[in-house]
């Protein structure tokens, strides 16, 4: 039977996918709201507003689930206000990896951001073990790879 797979000793099967997705989706709607985002923000004690929530992409993020940057930041417009600028081995895994060393399209994506007047935040992200032997050299190598390719 097809219909379920075995993840380490745990078993998920297809209804369990479609409730999870399901769920994404909900919290997804829920969180767009100002009310909940604010709640969150307060309850998470989290050092941001609602406005630098509210207006993030995530390169990783949207290459992973297949959407496209340049409309995610036409969709956001003038709210996008802060990206997380990450580079990934998109047919490999999707771990965070220093702009230029994976395959996403990163300099495509700042001429988006330049094209659009963007003048927000950019950060590079690099959790994961890639760089945990060298993760000064890794930032460095973020920051240079943003200074040559400057919006």
């Amino acid at each position: 039977n097809n219909s379920s797979i075995s993840v380490g000793s745990t078993q998920v099967n297809l209804s369990d996918l479609t409730a999870a997705q399901s769920l994404v989706e909900t919290y997804m709607v829920i969180l767009k709201t100002r009310g909940t985002l604010e709640e969150v923000i307060k309850e998470a004690n989290l050092p941001y507003d609602y406005e630098q929530l509210s207006g993030m992409i995530d390169t990783n993020a949207l290459a992973l689930n297949g959407e496209n940057f340049s409309t995610a930041a036409e969709l956001l417009g003038r709210d996008l206000c802060h990206v997380h600028f990450i580079d990934i081995d998109l047919p490999k895994n999707g771990m965070c990896l220093a702009p230029g060393d994976g395959t996403l399209p990163m300099k495509d994506y700042l001429k988006v951001l330049s094209d659009r007047g963007y003048t927000g935040g950019i950060t590079p992200e690099l959790w994961g073990t890639t760089y945990h032997h060298c993760a000064e050299q890794a930032m460095e190598k973020s920051l240079a790879f943003l200074r040559e390719n400057s919006l």
